[in-house]
């Protein structure tokens, strides 16, 4: 996958665990979650029901996470208007 790609949901996860920073009553420094995310691809035709989003030429990020390198993360924009290559 590379920015302008159009992508959809895939067919795997990805499973990690993370630690509360700023911890809500009832929670502490300590206390951890385990997040399961879809991965995506690049779309294709065929496949045009499982479209989700699109990787943007020029991303504008909100908020950081920390994402395995290997996973080969992309920003994808879900809604609004997303630069695009032509």
């Amino acid at each position: 996958m590379q920015r302008g790609d159009i992508v959809m949901l895939g067919n795997s996860t990805a499973s990690r665990d993370f630690k509360v920073a700023n911890p809500a009553p009832g929670e502490t420094s300590n206390t951890s979650y385990v997040i399961t995310t879809a991965k995506v691809r690049k779309a294709t035709y065929a496949e045009r029901e499982r479209l989700f989003g699109a990787v943007p030429t020029a991303p504008f990020e909100i908020g950081k996470d920390r994402i395995d390198s290997a996973d080969k993360p992309q920003s994808v924009a879900l809604v609004g208007h997303v630069p695009m290559l032509p």
